[in-house]
This record gives C-alpha cells, structure tokens and sequence, in this order.
C-alpha cells in the first residue's frame, strides 16, 4: 500500500500487518529506542534525529527557511537553535 504526501508520516502497523492512521509518540518513542540501542545510542531520542536531520540538511547547502519549513517551525529563530547559529 503506498503512502500518499498528505496524512501521518510515521504509521503504526496492526497485527494483520496493515497500516493505522497514525503511531502514538509513545510508539515513536519506544521504536526509536530500540533502533537506538542497535547502534549503541542507547539514550536516542526522537528530537535528536529532528536536529541531526537539520544539520545535515544546512551542511548540504539547504536554505534555513526551508529546514524550518519542514521541521514545521514558525519562527527562522527556532531553526536556528537547532543548529546552534547565532
């Protein structure tokens, strides 16, 4: 089944294996977790891969405002504490 571009980015699957609606952030939490602990970041939490997703995506040359947009910020400012720019 593919996933269209509107609608929840992290989906849950039932026990049959088909898509839900949406994953509870204590779900999210959990299944980062374990990944985590796969590669010995046994403390990684959801919010570092929305910074490390921001600072990869400057470190390529995206635009800030563009970083912001998609991690949903209103202000460029908040962009900015994610990668520690003054």
């Amino acid at each position: 089944m593919a996933v269209g571009s509107e609608g929840p980015i992290h989906r849950s699957l039932g026990r049959n294996k088909k898509p839900r609606e949406s994953m509870s952030t204590t779900a999210l939490y959990n299944l980062v977790q374990k990944r985590g602990e796969l590669i010995d970041k046994a403390n990684l939490q959801p919010h570092d891969l929305r910074r490390t997703y921001a600072q990869l995506g400057y470190e390529t040359g995206m635009p800030i405002t563009q970083i912001g947009v998609f991690l949903g910020h209103i202000n460029i400012e908040t962009t900015q504490c994610y990668l520690n720019l003054e």
